[in-house]
């Protein structure tokens, strides 16, 4: 292996690339359960005081763009 083949094989701070692209996948399906168990005990419900955005500490806009950006 060469050297730029090392340096290209590892990313942020010296971690190598696959386990950032796994952690992310663990982030991503952990990001997911959270907001599908938050929205079923609030029965689908996104907004107001019992809506799953209060229920996880955000808004509801940023849950809503979370929603679609996981593909929930």
């Amino acid at each position: 292996m060469t050297t730029d083949e090392t340096l290209a094989s590892y990313g942020v701070n010296g971690f190598p690339v696959v386990a950032i692209v796994l952690l992310d996948k663990v982030l991503k399906d952990t990001e997911r359960q959270q907001i599908v168990n938050a929205l079923k005990q609030s029965n689908w419900i996104i907004s107001g005081a019992q809506g799953a955005a209060a229920r996880l500490g955000m808004k509801r806009s940023t849950l809503q763009a979370r929603i679609a950006n996981l593909g929930i």
